[in-house]
């Protein structure tokens, strides 16, 4: 027999083997504590939460879920449990508790009633904590330790914190704000995009963040000496597959138009008293990256940077990458290329949808610490495309009108030059010409910052439009300006 056990204690009003119905779908698929308690064949056991069915811990209804009340019967069960596993050899060395929501919270103060158990009181304790929220104000507030103190015979404390749970009164623990250790714990937290029991299900399409939550767990229990069937690798992604999921949790929030912004107390909970109860994730969960357009939180910053490392190296130290690279990219990390473009933090002529947002960004966000954009250099076949379709339309003005360039070789007209070069006594500045009036500066600009991808993208993106203007335009009053700007245009772009 194993010296380990293994305990799950589900959040309120959920019972053991009760499935959820995914609407859409019309498919109903198990919480992630029935399918992983299934895995483990170690000293273990699985609780319904407060105002399930499952007794001790159901109770009644509308008592477990108002008040939370039962979860002093699951902790109290649970201990004898232990205590009887401990007339058995080998004796437990460990135990790892696993809960959601107040079944989270149970297991911090199962943790408490463990080290006042005699008997009990030597065993260390680990504990993985999905969104732990104690409920209202003195739920929990009977047992023999605090619900926001962490008794010292806990070694690893993991927890993954919800940042869209917005309902009254579901604050939840966080290091530093309402939750803290009595001993040398080593406490890891997780910010995830979501509401309160998107991480606990199995139907990982629907709700990605489950996914990750999946794999955590696994490994936290498996690390932690968990016995288990080899099915349970299953549950394990590499880190490939992690930063793909963890893109597709972006991309999940993005499709359902949801914001980065963590959720903010309303209502009552605003003014409850003492603050630790307002349910301000904002204040309480701690996310340097909450403000970042792509990386979900430090974990997904870390994968990103181990696993996609020349993308992450040319974002950071360059800003820019070869079509190449980026093509090979986009093929073994197709989400996160899908995210970089959605976010319009990859920008190229191959995605047409990055070229017509605003080219300010580069230049407001380079000043931002956390916060880069990555040029995708354009391929030399696209650049040769635009320097042909260029000569066509030079060779003809020239032939007809004779223009000559009106600057030195390798040179762009600044802002100024080309208003002055394409000045008329009526009419306005629209169409192509108002497009060139924006673009000129940045293009200067990320010559000067030595960005060659951005550059030559905005000097295929004003050849174009240069090209389109002499086509279509014959007769244009600034036609004289534009046939200047074309050449240097051409010039300047490379033909290798």
């Amino acid at each position: 027999m194993d010296d380990v056990a293994t305990l799950f204690f589900m959040g309120t009003g959920h019972e053991v083997g009760r499935q959820f119905l995914n609407k859409e779908t019309g498919v109903s698929h198990d919480h992630l504590f029935t399918l992983m308690h299934q895995q483990l064949t170690d000293y273990r056991q699985l609780k319904g939460g407060p105002g399930s069915k499952d007794k001790p811990g159901g109770y009644r209804k509308f008592r477990g879920t108002v008040f939370g009340t039962g979860w002093q019967n699951n902790v109290a069960e649970t201990i004898r449990f232990l205590q009887q596993r401990q007339q058995l050899p080998p004796p437990l060395t460990s135990v790892n508790l696993v809960g959601h929501s107040r079944g989270a919270v149970t297991c911090i103060m199962l943790a408490h009633a463990m080290a006042a158990t005699d008997g009990l009181q030597a065993v260390r304790v680990n504990i993985f904590a999905i969104d732990p929220v104690p409920g209202g104000y003195s739920d929990f507030s009977f047992g023999v330790g605090s619900p926001f103190e962490l008794p010292d015979t806990v070694d690893e404390y993991t927890s993954i914190l919800m940042e869209n749970a917005g309902d009254p009164f579901f604050a939840c623990l966080s290091e530093g704000k309402n939750l803290r250790k009595l001993g040398n714990t080593n406490i890891t937290q997780y910010p995830l995009p979501g509401k309160h029991g998107d991480a606990t299900k199995s139907d990982f399409a629907a709700y990605p963040a489950a996914s990750i939550s999946a794999h955590l767990l696994a490994s936290f229990l498996t690390d932690h000496g968990s016995s288990a069937e080899f099915s349970i690798l299953n549950w394990l992604r590499d880190d490939r597959e992690l930063v793909e999921d963890y893109a597709t949790l972006a991309l999940h929030r993005i499709t359902n138009k949801k914001s980065k912004k963590a959720a903010q107390s309303w209502g009552i909970s605003r003014w409850i008293v003492p603050p630790l109860w307002r349910n301000d994730r904002s204040r309480l969960i701690k996310n340097e990256f909450r403000s970042h357009p792509f990386y979900v939180n430090s974990h997904h910053a870390g994968l990103f940077n181990g696993a996609c490392g020349l993308v992450a190296d040319r974002i950071v130290n360059h800003g820019w990458i070869g079509r190449t690279d980026f093509t090979r990219f986009s093929n073994v990390f197709p989400k996160n290329y899908e995210l970089l473009v959605k976010v319009g933090f990859a920008r190229s002529l191959d995605d047409p949808a990055t070229m017509t947002g605003d080219d300010r960004l580069w230049l407001v966000l380079e000043n931002e610490p956390l916060i880069h954009t990555l040029e995708v250099r354009p391929a030399n076949d696209q650049i040769r495309a635009i320097s042909d379709r260029l000569l066509t339309q030079i060779t003809s003005a020239v032939r007809q009108e004779n223009v000559a360039n009106s600057l030195p070789q390798g040179q762009v007209f600044t802002l100024g030059e080309w208003e002055r070069a394409t000045k008329v006594t009526f009419g306005s500045r629209g169409d192509q010409v108002a497009t060139i009036d924006t673009l000129l500066p940045y293009y200067h600009a990320y010559r000067r910052r030595g960005n060659q991808a951005a550059s030559i993208r905005i000097a295929c993106w004003i050849g174009d439009l240069a090209e389109e203007h002499l086509r279509t335009k014959p007769r244009s009053d600034r036609r004289k300006g534009m046939v200047q700007l074309a050449k240097q245009i051409y010039n300047a772009l490379p033909t290798a």
